[in-house]
């Protein structure tokens, strides 16, 4: 079977979150139609976001800089941690300005049928930070 590139970015837009083949269908043709400086442009942000973007050795949410800007923060409460599965949950719940502690992010759930076991999750990295940052309260989100 031969596959085309317009199938080809379908087949690769499907594979996104939230992006099934009708809407990745819409994407490639609106990206075959739009100019060339778009798309390259697009091309370039995905190069620098996957060049720059890192995880923060602290927390695991993912950032330009090491230790992130919320870990160096020094006016954050730390008594407390916040716990997210996910960096973007950082994003979300910084944009609502409700919490000024730390985070931990696991960078996803224990699933036994998928065979993700406590141990594939930085568990122990939060056990340790509570400990030596000496968290009293613990905020699972």
């Amino acid at each position: 079977m031969i596959v085309n590139a317009l199938e080809s970015m379908i087949k690769t837009l499907s594979r996104l979150p939230g992006v099934g083949t009708k809407s990745a269908t819409r994407i490639a043709y609106f990206l075959l139609k739009t100019d060339r400086r778009f798309t390259e442009s697009l091309a370039e942000q995905i190069r620098t976001l996957k060049d720059k973007m890192k995880r923060c050795s602290v927390c695991g949410a993912y950032s330009e800089t090491d230790p992130c800007p919320v870990c160096t923060d020094e006016s954050r409460e730390r008594r407390m941690m916040c716990v997210v599965e996910e960096s973007v949950d950082v994003t979300t719940i910084e944009a609502t300005g409700a919490y000024r502690g730390p985070y931990h992010v696991l960078h996803g759930t224990i699933a036994p049928l998928d065979g993700v076991g406590p141990e594939d999750l930085p568990i122990a990295g939060l056990l340790s930070r509570m400990e030596s940052e000496q968290t009293e309260e613990l905020v699972i989100a």
